[in-house]
Parts: C-alpha cells; structure tokens; sequence
C-alpha cells in the first residue's frame, strides 16, 4: 500500500509594492548638478589659465585658485557622496571671486545668471532665503567694486574676448542643466500621468471586487437561509411528539434534512477553501484515488434522478480525495442548474495525466462570460435565477485543481458544454 502524502501549500508573503511612478524629478538635481560640475570645472580652469596667461593675471590669481577649488570640491563630493547645500555656497564664493578680480561686467552677469539658474533649481524652503541674502551680499559687492571703478587694465580685444568666452561658458551650462532638467520633468511627468492612470484602473477594480462582494454577501446569506431553515424546520416536526407520521413520511423527511444539510456542508466547504486561499493555506493529502468510484459516489450524494447520466472509462490519480470529490460535485452542481437534461462523464489517461470530462448537453457559458468563468463571487455579479449559487465552485474547483497539480478548463463541443478536470496518474 502507498503511504499517504502530506502536503501543505502554504502562499509565499505579499511582495512589497512599488511606489507608483516615479521620484520627483528635484530628488536627481544635485547629482546631475554634481555631474555637470564635473565636467564644467576642468575646462573652467583650462579657461582662467589661458585668459590668464594673455593678461597678465592683472588683479592676482583670483580667478585660477576660485575655479580650481571649485573643481577640487566637486572631485571630493564625487568621491564622499552627494553634494549638499554647502556646495552651491561653495560654487557661489568662487564665482564671486572670480568675477570680482576680473571686474568686468559682463562677466559678473553671466556668471551671476548662471548662479541664480542653479540656484533657484536646486534650492527650497530656508535654503532659498540663505541663497538670496548671499546673491544679494553677490550684487552689492559688485555694484561696489564698479562704483569705485576698480577693473582690470585689459586691452580691448581681450576684453572682448574674455566676455565672448566667458558668456558663451556659462551660456552652454545653463542650457545643459535647464534641457536635462526640462527632459526629467517631462519624463516625471509622463511617469505621474501613468500612475493616475494606474490608480484610476486599481480604484475601478476594488470597486467592483467591493461591490461583488456586497452582492455575494446578500447572495449566500440567502441562500444558506433557505436550507437551514428547511433543516430547522423539519427537525423540529420530526422532534415534536404531538406530530405523528407515519414511516414513509418520516423516512422522507429524514432524507430532506439529510440533503439541505448536505447542502448547507458544501457551501461551507467552498467558502472555507476560499478564506484559506486568501491568506495562502490549503492542505492537501494526496493519495491514490479510483476516479470512477468517487464521481459514482458523488452522484449518489447529490439529486440527479431527473437527468439522464453516464459514467464511461476509469483511472486512478494521485490526489486528495475529498478535494477531487469537492470538485466533481461542484461540476456536476453546475451541469444540473444550468445544463441540459443528459450528462456525460469521460475518463481516460494519457502522457501520465488522468481526464475527466463533466459534459453535459445543455446551452453553454454565454461567450462574454467565458474569460471571467472562473473568477470568485462571478456569479453573483450575473442575473442569477438559480438558488444555492454563491458564485465560488469553479473559482474553488480551479484553486483545488491548480494545487493538486492538476488544471480545469472549460470548452464548448459542438453541442457540448465541456469542464475538463486534468489530475496527475498515480505511480
């Protein structure tokens, strides 16, 4: 004999959800900044040195030792971590420098638009009003120097040439800054619109998931209702000694409280797998079982003596037996309330898969239905005339069927309405 197999699936842990859209795009800014800083100091110093060289240095090495700090400072932040607020000051004081030993306006404009660019970029709450009281100590500084006329002796064409290169420098890192800056706006942008859209999507499919579930209360409060009262009733009468029946109609009663609770266990038994399925734990002990004699006995454990029923072919699988009898009751369940007056059970084993095929002759799934057939509370969401449909026995039979190692598919044969339940062989 084949020792029983104990296997508990147990749900992997809720992975952890990604934050919708993406990171505002100011959280980037000092690291492209600090990027932009690389590259802009080395030619930043190649500048001064060359300008220097033509002049003189007629105010001192100023503006040398202003642009190699800055790229001294921008190397070290690149190699200790992002820059902070204290680097903008830096980069300021430098360009005050700077400007100051040249003394040439135009000069002082550029490099100050370029300062107040990145600044206003990268700079909120108090750190914007430290950066305005500095550009402002910035401009009164150089208002100063040019009151007192203080500038460099430079001959003309120098001077021409050290605006022209100065203003088309600082004219070239703003574009770079304010193009990448404008590219991530509108890439956050485009990320924001998709999160909207997404959440729109997610609010739309709670709300149906709630009302579902709203409709599937009402539906199985109902209908548990109305076998329990049946239950309640009938064992009552049967319990009361001042009713007398007679053998046959006690008999008969007897079998109706032992069919409504029949009833009432099997809706349980579907809601019961359900929960365990949302908090992700379903046993299963799996062992060999004859198909053919559990669908016989499942047969005999529901009402079918108003239809035409034929069991053909035999196999036996490695499953749980009270699951693969859950399953078939629950097809058969649904070939009486919305089938035809014949059905059909196939079995046949091929490439180490056991078959089972519950058919019946009745109209089908209508075709809009059939992608969400086997979603949960599905029909409670539809028109549903029938009693004691609470809408969960494909979703449960599927759930089953998946672990077992097994699947459940539903097609439509001609003049047939086909659910085929696929179970592994037993060895």
């Amino acid at each position: 004999m084949t020792a029983e197999t104990d296997v508990r699936y147990v749900g992997a842990a809720r992975p952890n959800r990604a934050p919708l859209g993406g990171a505002p795009a100011r959280a980037d800014l000092p690291g492209l900044y600090q990027t932009v800083r690389l590259r802009i100091g080395p030619a930043a110093v190649l500048l001064t040195l060359t300008v220097g060289t033509v002049t003189g240095w007629p105010n001192g090495p100023w503006v040398p030792i202003s642009a190699v700090a800055v790229t001294l400072h921008a190397i070290y932040v690149h190699r200790n971590g992002t820059p902070g607020p204290f680097t903008l000051l830096i980069d300021g004081a430098a360009l005050v420098l700077a400007t100051l030993a040249m003394s040439i306006p135009v000069v002082t404009a550029a490099a100050f638009s370029f300062f107040a660019v990145i600044a206003s970029i990268l700079t909120v709450g108090r750190r914007s009003i430290v950066v305005a009281l500095f550009t402002i100590g910035w401009v009164t500084a150089s208002l100063a120097f040019a009151y007192a006329g203080i500038h460099g002796p430079y001959e003309q064409a120098a001077r021409v040439t050290i605006e022209m290169a100065a203003v088309s420098f600082f004219a070239v890192a703003i574009s770079v800054i304010v193009a990448v800056v404008m590219r991530r706006l509108r890439l956050t942008q485009q990320q924001h619109l998709e999160a909207v859209d997404e959440l729109r999507e997610s609010n739309a499919r709670l709300g149906d998931l709630l009302e579902a579930k709203d409709r599937f209360v009402a539906s199985i409060s109902h209908e548990l209702r109305t076998p329990l009262t049946a239950v309640v009733g009938l064992s009552h009468e049967l319990a009361d000694p001042d009713t007398q029946f007679d053998g046959a109609e006690a008999d008969e009663m007897q079998q109706m409280v032992a069919r409504e609770a029949k009833e009432v266990a099997a809706i349980v038994e579907d809601l019961l797998v359900a929960a365990r399925t949302d908090i992700g734990e379903v046993s299963i002990f799996a062992k060999p079982v004859p198909l053919s004699l559990v669908v016989n006995e499942t047969l005999d454990a529901i009402d079918v003596s108003d239809r035409l029923v034929r069991v053909v072919g035999d196999g036996v699988v490695h499953a749980d037996p009270v699951r693969v009898r859950q399953i078939l009751r629950n097809l058969l369940t649904n070939c009486l309330r919305y089938g035809g007056d014949t059905i059909d059970v196939r079995i046949a084993s091929a490439d180490g898969q056991v078959r089972v095929e519950v058919r019946d002759n009745g109209p089908g799934v209508d075709p809009s239905r059939v992608d969400t057939l086997f979603d949960p509370y599905e029909a409670a969401n539809q028109d549903n005339r029938h009693v004691k449909s609470v809408g969960l026995g494909l979703s449960v039979s599927q759930t089953l069927a998946d672990l077992m190692s097994g699947d459940l598919r539903y097609r439509r044969d001609d003049e047939w309405t086909v659910f085929e339940l696929s179970l592994p062989a037993a060895r």
